[in-house]
């Protein structure tokens, strides 16, 4: 959970753990999260997800065609990670 929540631009206020479940306080910084570079966003997908082939290639620095490109930015701007 705090792995996640790092790579996610996301705040845990709190939290309890039960005997079968947890209850969390979560604060989604969205000012953080707008301040990512596309590479930055990839990385912390890499983190938690092998991603895509797009992004694996984005990541290593090679070029993208433009289609590829064109699915990049359609899943940075949508939150796609794999």
């Amino acid at each position: 959970m705090l792995e996640q929540a790092k790579v996610y631009c996301i705040d845990i206020a709190a939290y309890a753990v039960m005997s079968n479940h947890f209850h969390t306080v979560l604060h989604i910084n969205q000012a953080k999260s707008k301040t990512l570079t596309d590479i930055e966003v990839v990385q912390r997908w890499h983190q938690l997800y092998k991603g895509t082939l797009v992004s694996q290639l984005f990541e290593r620095g090679e070029e993208l065609r433009q289609d590829q490109w064109i699915l990049l930015r359609r899943n940075i701007e949508n939150g796609a990670h794999d």
